[in-house]
């Protein structure tokens, strides 16, 4: 589940520039909206609903409609249109007072606790066996609480609104307490010799998330300038105040808020309006009568002057603080309803405050902070701006704030580029043309762009008419609009903060000391009788966590009926055409009058030395001059002709072979018809006149891309952990581990170190790396476009390939050690850890029978229960390919020895596993799940590409499908056999907390740091 989500700068600006600019045309379809057959009236009731406001969106091929429930006051936003993805959102205000985490934890009891109709244990996870929900989810915000999903299916999205509308309004967590201390907090203790510990799913996801130093930043920038407000607090709960939340506080809070008169719910898609209303009011809220609930989001009042802000975030305790802190200066601008506002800000992050031509960027540059971003937030009541510097000192903070409002004054005094300006706002033309192909997030985006006006009691229906803003945005070079917005909302606020996040070494283990301590001393001052009864209390959660759930109350869920679906490949074409020696994978497909168009570049001809430096590459191209363009203009050049030049790695793995891969790099592109000549002529600019001389650009990008790869590390240490390990026995991994994983990290912490020393050795590197790559024998291309234009792709992609060299090389024959050495457990700043154990199943000299999606549907149901419900983890997931690699692997998992022993039960598990029929069906739907999610057309293209590259074709993937079909429960049981046999590989990984790591020394005898020395 996602969880407390202060807006980032890239989901804000899909949400800006996709929905509030781009609105939604007509998707692929002729007919006209197929469910409006009801010729609906304002101001007349329709089954409890009072329809008050109507309008006909025709930008987004839709009719907008708002209810009242009258009997409770309920309130309803309907979008109606032609996709067939219908998407779901039931939302509550959560106005919190404290940072136990209340709002975050009754999102977990909600989802997984059951309710009056579904008194049912993980309830989520028993709607998700058995269905084709593409989302199915729960998110906790800074001032409120959201339960989204999506379904294509018509019969299923009226099962799971009525689930999810019982387990919001009638929720068990009232009558179990049970609930409470699995999701939240309890202290665990099984044996009266043991420590007490602290355990529960929030709890331990929380330490997992606040490990992030980005993180600790974010909130930080909240409390700076909304200290009077709810956005001081942590509404996903910190885990140094969690444990002091109680059962019964947490009831309040549901009773308080849970009610249909604080709820707004948002229907999306293609759906009979009048059978929702009609199911939601006499299942749902008839039951219910309207309540006065004052939940209303209060905003901050400004600052007569500014403030400075400083919070701590930890560092290991070996590790220096020379140029570890962060500064930010931090800006509340307006209100988020005002939606001339919003687009506002979200404009000016890319006209100044995060775009590498802006004086501001630049002068932060100059100066001698490398690693600079701009960044907005639109996640509360009150919009935030702010421009960050990172690696850098707390005794430059008033540099760092003269720089940027002297910054800021001359931008104004010189005005916007309008170059840039007008590129900015062409790149909408091309934006609104992709956004008219549906996709399974279409209804969950224009969901959070709504819910701004929703959240905060504005007009839903300005979010829908923003054509006049964007006119006068068209003006504002004349006008000076964007130069007065930022004199007046920006450069004369007082309403601001200077944040100063500081790097303490060693203090994730110094409160890791004072939790022990604490639990120690709550422990001797138990009495023999109460220690006696907390493990009483604590073998009875578990007792009752595992006990099986009443069959007739599973009975109660509705489900879908196998024999009732007709699962299917969505495809687009692919013609395979030469353009002299080059392959050309061609997609006729409507596309609105635009083109995507992808090159891949074979990697195998690059020397496995400087594998690394392929990732390197890819990073640097458009951030450096070229031979016609400053680096600069290189931004305005793409959005005035593209959505942006993609440029990066690519790995085709083999379907069948773990030592079988295809790495390419990948350049992609999309823009209107009429500019694709002049799109592949940057694109040949970027590839071939990237001068790669300027040392101080280089030095500053090599210090952000540093940042950036440390950042990945924390966020995405699973990924890390899993590719460790299978890189012991497979090629695939082991080439990505080089050149895309911890081998590319090890490159920039070498050339951030050595800078000097080395620059002239990487510039070569560089260009010897790029000489061999962007090559025609190395390439295939990709076309998706409509065939009318095909002549026109072929004229212009011939231009680019009459000047690529053939270069007389062949493939480089790489040689990985994968010989597994003793296992290695890696720490981190983290209070948690990322467990892994893999193994391959044809190198045990098994072929497996059964559909990998199957199996991987049943395996994390277990996973789900074992490691989460039962261990405290916050996921435990198994990824399973044809190729023969499984990885077992946990999530923000609190334990280390404890998780692998549990891993052992799972052979145990399905060797013995005894399915009925009804529910082996249900986990096949789920396991089907995946041929049920909408793709755009592009998208598909995109799959075609890499079924091209795996050989794989339309057979093959229906052979999938009935592979999940066919599976028996002797197929099941076998994959017991194959998991003992590869857990006895012993093939284990670690990423996470030092002490923990320590206490397994019998699995890892060697423990290394996994962030390096810089």
């Amino acid at each position: 589940m996602s969880r407390t989500k202060k807006l980032s700068l890239s989901l804000l600006f899909v949400f800006a520039f996709v929905t509030f600019f781009n609105p939604l045309a007509k998707a692929f379809a002729d007919e006209s909206i197929s469910s409006t057959k009801a010729d609906l009236k304002v101001g007349q009731v329709y089954h409890g609903f009072k329809l008050t406001e109507q309008e006909n969106l025709e930008d987004f091929d839709g009719i907008g409609r708002i209810f009242v429930h009258e009997k409770t006051g309920a309130k309803l936003f309907q979008l109606q249109n032609n996709d067939k993805n219908k998407t779901f959102v039931v939302s509550f205000r959560t106005p919190v007072d404290n940072n136990t985490g209340k709002p975050h934890i009754l999102e977990h009891a909600l989802l997984l606790g059951g309710s009056e109709k579904y008194p049912i244990k993980q309830l989520m996870t028993q709607i998700d066996k058995g269905a084709l929900t593409n989302l199915l989810n729960g998110w906790t915000f800074s001032d409120k609480t959201a339960y989204p999903f999506s379904t294509v299916n018509d019969e299923e999205f009226n099962n799971i609104m009525d689930i999810y509308l019982d387990m919001a309004y009638n929720a068990r967590i009232k009558e179990i307490e049970n609930i409470f201390d699995e999701e939240a907090w309890h202290h665990e203790i099984f044996n009266e010799n043991d420590p007490i510990k602290y355990t529960g799913v929030v709890f331990n996801e929380m330490k997992g998330a606040l490990s992030s130093s980005d993180r600790i930043f974010s909130k930080a920038i909240d409390r700076s300038l909304y200290p009077d407000t709810v956005y001081n607090f942590l509404s996903g709960g910190d885990p140094k105040h969690i444990p002091e939340l109680t059962y019964e506080e947490l009831v309040e809070f549901y009773e308080t808020y849970y009610h249909p008169s604080n709820s707004y719910i948002y229907l999306y898609g293609d759906m009979d309006i009048l059978e929702k209303l009609k199911l939601i009011d006499e299942n749902q809220l008839s039951a219910f009568s309207k309540k006065d609930i004052d939940s209303t989001i209060k905003p901050q009042t400004p600052f007569t002057k500014p403030v400075t802000y400083e919070a701590d975030y930890s560092i290991p305790a070996d590790a220096s603080t020379d140029n570890a802190t962060y500064l930010s200066l931090n800006f509340s601008v307006g209100e988020s309803k005002d939606v001339k506002n919003i687009l506002t800000i979200s404009m000016l992050d890319k006209l100044v405050f995060d775009n590498p031509a802006s004086p501001l960027i630049k002068n932060l540059h100059n100066a001698g902070f490398d690693t600079v971003n701009g960044s907005y937030s639109l996640a509360g009541i009150q919009p935030t701006i702010s421009i960050i510097a990172k690696n850098t000192d707390a005794s430059k903070k008033a540099e760092f704030e003269k720089i940027v409002f002297d910054s800021l004054k001359q931008i104004v005094n010189e005005g916007i580029d309008a170059e840039l300006l007008e590129s900015t706002l062409n790149s909408f033309v091309l934006e609104d043309k992709l956004a008219k192909s549906y996709n399974k997030d279409t209804g969950i985006n224009l969901y959070h762009s709504v819910a701004l006006e929703l959240n905060y009691d504005g007009n839903v229906f300005d979010m829908f008419n923003t054509n006049s803003i964007i006119e006068g945005f068209k003006k504002a070079t004349e006008t000076k609009y964007f130069e007065t917005f930022l004199q007046e909302k920006i450069i004369d606020n007082n309403f601001r903060s200077l944040v100063v996040l500081n790097p303490v070494p060693g203090l994730s283990a110094k409160e890791q000391e004072a939790e022990a301590k604490k639990l120690a001393e709550y422990k001797e001052s138990l009495s023999e009788e109460e220690l006696a009864n907390l493990i009483k209390e604590n073998k009875a959660l578990v007792a009752w966590q595992n006990a099986p759930d009443n069959p007739e109350d599973l009975a109660k869920l509705p489900k879908l009926k196998l024999n009732e679906l007709t699962p299917k490949v969505e495809t687009v074409p692919t013609e395979i055409k030469n353009i002299g020696d080059v392959k050309v994978l061609y997609h006729p497909a409507f596309t609105f009058g635009t083109n995507k168009l992808n090159m891949f570049f074979d990697s195998t001809y690059i020397k496995q030395e400087q594998l690394p430096y392929i990732n390197l590459l890819t990073k640097l191209i458009g951030n450096l001059d070229t031979v016609n363009f400053k680096y600069t203009d290189i931004p305005k050049e793409s959005l005035k002709y593209t959505n942006g030049i993609s440029i990066s790695p690519a790995n085709f793995r083999s379907s069948t072979d773990t030592d079988v891969y295809s790495p390419k790099v990948q350049v992609s592109f999309t823009s209107l018809n009429e500019n694709m000549n002049t799109s592949i002529k940057l694109v040949e600019e970027l590839l071939f006149n990237t001068k790669y001389e300027d040392k101080n650009r280089i030095r500053t990008l090599l210090a952000n891309l540093l940042v950036a790869a440390e950042n990945d590390l924390y966020n995405s240490a699973y990924r890390y952990v899993n590719n460790e390990n299978m890189a012991k026995f497979s090629d695939a991994e082991a080439y990505s581990k080089d050149a895309n994983y911890y081998g590319y990290y090890e490159l920039l912490v070498d050339l951030n170190k050595n800078f000097d020393t080395k620059f002239d050795e990487m510039v070569a590197t560089l260009k010897e790396v790029s000489n061999t790559l962007f090559i025609k024998n190395n390439l295939v291309v990709s076309a998706t476009l409509e065939e009318k234009h095909y002549d026109l792709f072929e004229k212009n992609i011939t231009k680019i390939l009459e000047n690529l060299d053939t270069l007389d090389a062949s493939e480089q024959k790489y040689k990985f050690n994968n010989v597994a050495p003793a296992n290695t457990g890696y720490t981190f700043g983290s209070q948690v850890n990322y467990i892994s154990q893999a193994f391959n199943i044809n190198e045990l000299g098994y072929k497996l029978d059964a559909s990998p999606e199957l199996l991987t549907t049943i395996v994390n149901s277990f996973l789900w229960q074992k490691m989460r419900v039962e261990g405290g983890a916050y996921g435990a997931y198994l990824w399973l390919y044809d190729s023969g690699n499984v990885a077992i692997f946990t999530y923000r998992d609190p334990r280390v020895a404890g998780s692998f022993e549990d891993l052992e039960i799972l052979p145990i598990y399905l060797s013995n596993i005894e399915l009925p029929e009804a529910q082996l069906e249900q986990f096949k739907i789920s396991a089907l799940a995946g041929y049920y999610t909408p793709s755009s057309v592009f998208e598909k293209a995109s799959a075609a590409d890499s079924r091209y590259f795996l050989n794989i074709n339309e057979k093959d993937i229906q052979k999938e499908i009935d592979r999940i079909m066919n599976t028996s429960i002797d197929d099941i049981r076998k994959f017991g056999e194959i998991m003992h046999n590869g857990l006895r590989r012993d093939y284990k990984s670690v990423i996470g907390n030092n002490s923990t790591i320590e206490d397994a020394n019998d699995l890892f005898p060697f423990v290394l740091p996994f962030i390096l020395e810089k």
